[in-house]
């Protein structure tokens, strides 16, 4: 739901509970830890041995994009905290749910190079998937000569035509928190201050789109 309409239905006495970014503050919210999502996804490939990691992800501006802005300054505060580079040299911003012509040039020209990240994690599934596309339509092998990672763990993930690594953000922790805060708020239990949930993410879910790097 729009702020606007979170804030009428304050105002007319109607129970409500925000789900997901951005927190909107004098309401109860709900949403994920987006930085314990990004790390989850660079210890998993540093804990494999790669060293320059890229990031496919939208832009900080795109309404499409929850939880983008903090992804992103969690993926340039690990690579630089890490010493794996310059996070902006192996990014690749999307404004959009998928990938434009621009997009997957930007994405060969850095797969082509002999100094590629060996290794990308991506915003959501979907660009994973686009990700790893772009990599075969180059003769690029997944994982062998680059590993991906998506964030979502979503069905397609699974059924990727490489099955994808993925973060399962804990999706289903963060519903049962909103419904759990909701019927508190139905039942007029005392509430001094609204309540904000920080879900912590339900981890790396691998699957086959990860390896060492050089791994063959």
């Amino acid at each position: 739901r729009s702020g606007g309409t979170i804030r009428r239905r304050k105002e007319a006495g109607v129970p409500r509970v925000g789900f997901g970014p951005p927190p909107l503050l004098g309401v109860d919210w709900v949403c994920t830890d987006e930085t314990a999502v990004i790390e989850l996804a660079i210890e998993h490939l540093v804990s494999l041995g790669h060293r320059r990691i890229g990031y496919v992800h939208n832009a900080a501006s795109s309404a499409c994009a929850f939880g983008a802005p903090q992804r992103l300054v969690a993926y340039r505060e690990a690579v630089g905290a890490l010493g794996l580079g310059s996070p902006d040299e192996h990014s690749i911003e999307i404004d959009g749910v998928h990938m434009n012509d621009a997009d997957k040039a930007r994405a060969e020209e850095l797969l082509s190079r002999g100094d590629r990240p060996t290794a990308f994690m991506c915003y959501n599934d979907r660009l994973a998937m686009q990700l790893c596309d772009v990599a075969l339509d180059l003769g690029l092998a997944v994982p062998q000569d680059v590993s991906i990672v998506g964030i979502d763990d979503s069905q397609e993930a699974s059924r990727n035509d490489v099955p994808l690594t993925s973060v399962n953000r804990g999706d289903e922790q963060m519903a049962a928190e909103a419904v759990r805060l909701l019927v508190t708020k139905i039942e007029g239990s005392p509430q001094a201050t609204p309540s904000f949930v920080l879900v912590k993410p339900r981890g790396v879910i691998i699957r086959e789109s990860t390896a060492a790097p050089g791994l063959s």
